[in-house]
Parts: C-alpha cells; sequence; structure tokens
C-alpha cells in the first residue's frame, strides 16, 4: 500500500493484484447497464424517469424492461453475448442479417415485415397478453396483474386471478410450441396455435363464463360420494324432462329439482344407496344441463280449459269479422282500442350515484304523477282518436285550453282517481263513431246530417266496465250501427293489438321525448347559472335557483300539456310506414286479424248459414225421435224448434256475437259486471306527487315544439312576474326597497332574517304589506300597458295580465276559507305541485 502511495506521489501507475472476482462482477455490472440501455431504447422509454408521478404505461413498459433485463443476466450468465444477440435469438429467430442502420430501427422494420408475412401471426399486435414497444416490435409479456387490469379497464370485466393465470399458462404454452416450430405453417402444433389463439381473438366474456361454470361443475362433482353417484344419460333426460313439464307450477324451484334427483337416481339405480342431492347440484344441474335461467315471471298461465274457451270464441270473432268485411264494410270501419297508463314523466325511484355512497339522495321523490290514456286505431293503420284521463274534479285537472284546441282528436276527461268508468268510456267511444261518421260522409260524398247509421265494429276486452248493461244499452243508442266484439277474457296479451304492438313503443317514445325535453332543460338552466355566477351571485344561491326553476318547469300544470304533445308526436310516430310498406299499426291488424279474415277459403268457411245447420239438425233429432207417435205431435215439435232458432236468430241481430261472449264472461265476473270501479274516498296528499316509464325516437336536441315553447314562455313569465299573489309573504328583495324608502340603513349583511327582525322591532309589519301589496299591483299594470305596444305575443301577455288580479283576489279568498275548504283544495292535481314562491321566500 505504501508503494502505490509513493508511486503516484512520484507520477507512477500504481499497480495492483488482479483479483478475479471483481474483475467478473464489473464485467457483469458492466453487461447488465449495456442490456439495461438497450431494452430501454428497444421500448422507447426515456433515459431518465419523469418527473411526478408516472403513467400506467411507464409503469407496464419499466416492469417488462426488468424482467427481460433479469432473463437476459439468467440465460446468459455463463456466457458472453450482447442484449441484442440474446434477443433476436430468442424472441424472432428468423430476422435477417442486419444492415447498415441503428438497431432500434432495423428491429422495428424486421419485425413488421416479419408478421406481415403472415396474417395469423399478424394477430399478435392485438393479443392482450403481448406487450408492445412504442415502434411496434415485440416488448414481452405481461403479468397477471397488468393482465387483469388491463381487461378492467378495457372490458370493465373483474377477471379472478386464478383464472387470468390458468388463461396464460395455458396460452404462454401453446406460444412456446409454435415458437419452438419457428412459425412454420406445416406442423400440426403451428397449426392449433393459428387456429385457436392467433385468428380468434381471446373472448374474454366467454373465458369468465366458461370457468364459472367449471368452478359450479367442480363443486357439484365434489360433493358425489363416486362417479357412480351421477346420473347417466337416460336419468339426465327424465329429470329435464321434469323440470320442463313442472317449471310453470308454483314453488317450483332448486329444492323440487333436488327431490326429483332422488326420485330418478333412485328409479334408474334401484341397488346403489340413497343419494340426496344438495341445492348446490340442483343449481347447477338447472343451469348447466337444463339451460334454465331465473327470470321474473311477468303473467299468469291460463289452464287448459281457458285456453281453449279463448280461442273457440276468438274463432267467432274472426268468423263474424270475415262476414262483415266480405259484405262491404270497409277496413276504416274496424276500430280497435285499450287503456293504458303512462307517467308525466319517467322519474323511478333509481338513480345513478357514485361507486361506494352510503345514502343515495335525490333532489326530487319518485314521481307518481299518472294518467290513463287509450289509443283508438283501425285497420287502415291510423289513430282514430287518442284519450287522455286526468285525475281531479275540475277543469283545472285537464290541460291547457289552448292545448285542447291544438289537438282535436284528443278527448279529455277528469276522474277522481284518473280511472276509466262509464261516462269516460262512452264519451270517448262517441268520439270514435263522430269520426267514423265523418269518414262515412266523405266515402258516400253526402253531408255528415244525412248519415243515420254507421256500420261499424269496435273491439273491447272484457273489462267490467265495457262489459254492463247499461253501457252497451247507451252506446247501441246513441251509435246506432255500431257493433260491440268482445276480446276473450284472459286473452289480450295474444290477441290485443294495443298490447301486442303498441304500448310498448309507444311508452319507449314518450319516455325519449321527456328526456330530451329534461335534457333541454338542464342545459338552459346550467346556462343560466354560468350567467348568474358572472354577474356575481353567490354559488349557493345560483344553485337555489337553478332549482327552483326546474320544479317550475316541471309542474303538473305544465306537464299536462307537454305529455299531450309527446302522445301526439309519439302516434304519428306509429302511423310512419316502414320498408315493407307497413306501419306498426297495420303489421299488428296484420298478424293477428287480416292475415285470416281476407283469407278467401275463411271467408268461405265462415259464410255458412251456421243458424241453418242448428235448425236441420234440431229438426233431423226429432225426426229420428218420431216413429211411433202422433203426427201432430212430431210437427208441434218441429214448430217449437222453429221458433227456439228464430228467437236465436233474432238475438244475434241485436248482437251477431256479443251477446255468446258477453254471457260466458258474465257467469265468471258476475259480481263486476252491473259495479262501477270503487272510487277513492281521497286523493293523493300534497306530499304525494304522481308519473313513469321506454324504441328509441331520434330527435335533434335543439328541436322544440310549439306546446313545449308554450309551456316555457308561461315558466320564463311566471319567474319574472314571481308570486302574483298578493297575500304571499314579503320576499327578500321587497323588503330591502320597503326599508330604502324609508330611508333605514339595511341591518347587517342584509340577510333575510335579519331584515325581519328590524321591521317587526319598529311595528312596520303591516305597512310592509301595503307596500308589497301596491308594488306588485304596478308590477301587474306595467305588464298590462307593455302587452298592449307589443303584436300577438304581447296580446297573449296581456291576457294573462288581465286575469292576475282575479287570480290575486280568488286566492285570497281561498287562503281565508283554508281551514274550511281543507278536502276541497286536493281536489286538483295542481294542488300535488310544490310551491316554487315558497321556496324563493328562502333566498
Amino acid at each position: 500500500m505504501m508503494s502505490a502511495f509513493l508511486a503516484r506521489g512520484k507520477g507512477l501507475q500504481p499497480t495492483f493484484a488482479s483479483n478475479p472476482e471483481q474483475i467478473a462482477k464489473e464485467a457483469k455490472v458492466a453487461k447488465k447497464k449495456l442490456a439495461f440501455e438497450f431494452f430501454t431504447q428497444r421500448l422507447g422509454l426515456p433515459p431518465k424517469a419523469p418527473n411526478g408521478r408516472p403513467s400506467a404505461e411507464y409503469l407496464a413498459k419499466a416492469s417488462t424492461r426488468e424482467n427481460l433485463v433479469k432473463q437476459f443476466m439468467t440465460e446468459t450468465e455463463s456466457r458472453t453475448t450482447t442484449a441484442q444477440a440474446w434477443y433476436e435469438d430468442s424472441i424472432l429467430p428468423d430476422l435477417p442479417p442486419p444492415v447498415s442502420i441503428t438497431p432500434a430501427i432495423l428491429v422495428a422494420n424486421e419485425t413488421k415485415q416479419y408478421f406481415s408475412k403472415d396474417p395469423a401471426v399478424q394477430k399478435l399486435y392485438d393479443d392482450m397478453w403481448h406487450v408492445w414497444a412504442a415502434d411496434g416490435s415485440h416488448a414481452g409479456f405481461k403479468t397477471i396483474n397488468q393482465w387483469i387490469t388491463d381487461v378492467k379497464t378495457a372490458y370493465n370485466i373483474a377477471v379472478p386471478h386464478s383464472t387470468a393465470g390458468d388463461y396464460r399458462k395455458k396460452y404462454m404454452t401453446l406460444y412456446d410450441e409454435c415458437k419452438s416450430n419457428k412459425w412454420e405453417s406445416n406442423g400440426p402444433t403451428a397449426l392449433k396455435m393459428k387456429r385457436q389463439a392467433l385468428r380468434i381473438r381471446p373472448n374474454l366474456i366467454e373465458t369468465v363464463v366458461t370457468a364459472a361454470k367449471e368452478r359450479i361443475q367442480r363443486k357439484a362433482e365434489m360433493e358425489l360420494p363416486s362417479d357412480r353417484m351421477k346420473l347417466g344419460p337416460d336419468a339426465t333426460s327424465e329429470l329435464i324432462a321434469l323440470c320442463v313439464e313442472h317449471k310453470d307450477y308454483p314453488g317450483f324451484g332448486v329444492e323440487v329439482v333436488a327431490a326429483f334427483a332422488n326420485q330418478v337416481h333412485q328409479k334408474h339405480y334401484p341397488f346403489e344407496p340413497a343419494w340426496t342431492p344438495s341445492s348446490t347440484y340442483a343449481y347447477w344441474f338447472l343451469l348447466a344441463q337444463a339451460d334454465f335461467v331465473n327470470r321474473r315471471v311477468t303473467g299468469s298461465k291460463a289452464t287448459v280449459a281457458q285456453v281453449v274457451e279463448q280461442e273457440r270464441l276468438f274463432g267467432l270473432l274472426l268468423d263474424e269479422l270475415a262476414i262483415l268485411i266480405h259484405n262491404g264494410m270497409p277496413l276504416s270501419h274496424l276500430v280497435c282500442c285499450d287503456e293504458y297508463c303512462a307517467h308525466l314523466i319517467p322519474q323511478g325511484d333509481r338513480k345513478w350515484e357514485l361507486k361506494g355512497a352510503k345514502h343515495v339522495e335525490s333532489m326530487f321523490p319518485k314521481d307518481k304523477r299518472q294518467y290513463t290514456g287509450n289509443l283508438a286505431v283501425d285497420a287502415t293503420g291510423k289513430v282514430v282518436a287518442v284519450h287522455m284521463i286526468l285525475a281531479g274534479k275540475t277543469d283545472r285537472s285537464l290541460p291547457s285550453p289552448d292545448t285542447r284546441e291544438m289537438f282535436p282528436h284528443f278527448v279529455f276527461h277528469k276522474t277522481n282517481n284518473h280511472w276509466c268508468d262509464h261516462e269516460t268510456k262512452v264519451g270517448f267511444v262517441v268520439r270514435i263513431y263522430s269520426v267514423l261518421r265523418e269518414k262515412e260522409a266523405a266515402r258516400s260524398r253526402v253531408s255528415v246530417d244525412r248519415i243515420t247509421s254507421v256500420p261499424c265494429v269496435l273491439l273491447l276486452d272484457c273489462w267490467p266496465v265495457n262489459l254492463t248493461v247499461k253501457f252497451r244499452t247507451e252506446i247501441k243508442e246513441k251509435c246506432p250501427g255500431m257493433l260491440l266484439f268482445f276480446i276473450p277474457a284472459g286473452g289480450t296479451g295474444t290477441y290485443q293489438i294495443n298490447d301486442t304492438h303498441l304500448h310498448k313503443p309507444l311508452k319507449d317514445m314518450l319516455k325519449n321525448l321527456a328526456s330530451s325535453f329534461i335534457f333541454r332543460v338542464l342545459t338552459e338552466l346550467k346556462e343560466r347559472k354560468t350567467a348568474d355566477l358572472m354577474l356575481g351571485l353567490q354559488p349557493l344561491e345560483a344553485e337555489a335557483n337553478r332549482i327552483t326553476s326546474l320544479k317550475r318547469r316541471l309542474k303538473m300544470e305544465s306537464l299536462k300539456d307537454l305529455a299531450v304533445d309527446w302522445t301526439d308526436k309519439a302516434c304519428r310516430r306509429l302511423e310512419e310506414v316502414g320498408d315493407d310498406g307497413l306501419n306498426i299499426i297495420q303489421k299488428g291488424w296484420k298478424d293477428i286479424y287480416l292475415d285470416k279474415v281476407l283469407n278467401p277459403e275463411f271467408v268461405a268457411a265462415a259464410c255458412v248459414p251456421e243458424l241453418k245447420e242448428r235448425e236441420d239438425a234440431a229438426q233431423a233429432a226429432i225426426l229420428v225421435d218420431a216413429a211411433g207417435k202422433p203426427l201432430g205431435e212430431v210437427i208441434a215439435a218441429l214448430a217449437e224448434v222453429r221458433s227456439i232458432v228464430a228467437a236465436a236468430a233474432r238475438a244475434a241481430e241485436d248482437n251477431p256475437i256479443g251477446w255468446d261472449d258477453v254471457q260466458v264472461v258474465a257467469r265468471a265476473e258476475a259480481a263486476f259486471h252491473e259495479g262501477q270501479i270503487p272510487k277513492k274516498k281521497k286523493l293523493r296528499s300534497a306530499t304525494k306527487p304522481r308519473g313513469g316509464r321506454g324504441k328509441s325516437l331520434k330527435r335533434k336536441a335543439g328541436e322544440v315544439s310549439v306546446v313545449e315553447a308554450l309551456v316555457t314562455e308561461r315558466a320564463t313569465k311566471a319567474s319574472r312576474k314571481g308570486p302574483a299573489n298578493a297575500s304571499r309573504a314579503p320576499l327578500k328583495a321587497e323588503m330591502r326597497a320597503f326599508l330604502r324608502s324609508k330611508e333605514v340603513e339595511l341591518p347587517g349583511r342584509g340577510l333575510l332574517k335579519e331584515m325581519e327582525t328590524g321591521i317587526e322591532a319598529r311595528g312596520w309589519w303591516a305597512e310592509l304589506k301595503e307596500f308589497v301589496a301596491e308594488s306588485r299591483k304596478q308590477d301587474v299594470e306595467k305588464t298590462h300597458e307593455k302587452g298592449n305596444d307589443i303584436g300577438e305575443e304581447g296580446g297573449v301577455e296581456e291576457e294573462e295580465a288581465e286575469g292576475v288580479a282575479e287570480n290575486e283576489e280568488k286566492e285570497e279568498n281561498e287562503g281565508k276559507d283554508e281551514s274550511e275548504e281543507e278536502d276541497q283544495s286536493s281536489e286538483d292535481d295542481d294542488s300535488d305541485d310544490d310551491d316554487f314562491e315558497n321556496v324563493e321566500e328562502v333566498w
């Protein structure tokens, strides 16, 4: 050591004894450093780590680089080679000799050229197990955790670690076999690889489902004592047949299947020990063997006798329709109608919320505001009339008069519970008859007054209101020539056009139109809030204004008008003709009725005189029994048969088919025929509002209908004028103006509570009310004067302004008698709305 220092002091190079271990260690470090630099360049990583939090792509590439360096150092520990040579020999064995370009460009170009030789190998670029560099070259394989993360990000599928490990193991084995074959297409392993792994991208959903079924199967097999306890093919088929036979019976489930399996096992294996399957085995059997799925019940199954009776009655109905159409009744005079329930706006009790939220809160409660609708459609594919029934006792429950005038083909009624009763149904049928009468006048080219009877058919379901003697008698008087045909009870889901073809698309369109309206309202209110914030309004107050405006736009008086507009648009959409030349209504008539009643063979069979056949059969029976009887008795019996048949014919003329149908249904539902739907004692309280549900209707976001424009204008005017009722409590702005008129400085920060306290302390509350009433009266007069100076739009504002004073006086009287008329105030749906003026008073 001393000699080394002395030599250094003299300017000589010191000499040390060679250490083989130190030399090998330094060579290993240098080799690892060169490999690290090579793979850094190959993967397209920066020389230094980025500042801050690295991205997921950088972390994945860095992990791949670490794995490659580690693998290179392990495999080349006993030999000297470069990282590039090792990489080319291990990953890409068929690379051509290098050319005079940089290694990174060489590897990238040759890799793309090689993979482009075979389209099957080209699919490796899309394989999620591979890691590809920025230059397009192969960089390695992902770990199981990386693959699970990528699958969750791309497909939102949570793959178990064990399933991913099994899949990676199989894939890597297949990949190694293919690589060892040098990707030749003549090897069986390579062909298998290209067909199964390269040509078809891994189906992750199928992988997860398969793994789940395998786990259930393994668990079910584990509980079996031995292979002999499993059911054979014959026993399995018998058990599946038992499940199919009993699936509609109540109580059928896992426990019943387990009991059936026990019986089948004892039957096929009588000498084996008794086997009691568990619920897990039965659950697996239903899913994997019987191909059953657990579904929600949507209806009750009819008995065999009921199905036979329904088919018999429907056959009679088709016979009568075929005869009427054959005798000249136009298809436009064949009408069908059925009620449906709809919500004014679709707002259920479920909402989208951030994941992990413990409490799901909503700004608005579940909307229960409903109404009953009814579509009357004819066999030509046209909507004859639309019925809308709302809850209430006065005309305030109905849409606005302007909206009702705008849609003359709508029939509006009100009941206590928005259900259809005798009066509303008769009114709607009379409107249908008037439309058919106008069509008959146009077809005959005469005036409507000269049409006294219209031969037409109205198809109804067996709803108790439709089956009463009172209803049928009144329709016969008010609608001469109309025949009421009834669809068999319990068969509306099969024979009712509205149920089978119309109601679902109609409600889908209503939901889509309501969603478009909500989107436009939210966009408008968002822009208004942004403008308020730019003007210096506090965020809390701006948000409160937006909530108040939203509630005002969703009040009953607005939604009822919009519901009419949306229903009209949906009806026009139902009448649109498709590519096959038919609309949805025509398809329903064609599928259920017209394909049969317009068939010449069916018409010929229906035109056979049934009553004549009955008479001949009865007379033949009498003649058979006439042997040994006096001639007078035989003649008397034949006369009696003729009188009975004639009576049946007269009854059939009054109602050719309905009498048979009504009698059958009357025997089953006798308790309901002569009664009406029970009325509710009381409407919903003011804290319980009323609402629903949806084929998508494509509309532009900026498209606004006339009704929606009127509703928006009305809501905007209400927002500008504020509360029109002078009896309402003073608002914050009115208190502020009153204090300024008194030349009093606003107390504190000018909050509502502080101003109320100051006014009460000075005894100015009565003066404040007079000031507010006078101020609101002046606002009304200004609005009235402004309306006289503008055009047609101003005329509308003038009419509204003229009614403000009357409304104020009326509401004052209602406020005085509020305690005496509490029940009366809850008669209309408008009482169910949130009072936006009270919300404004908070601010």
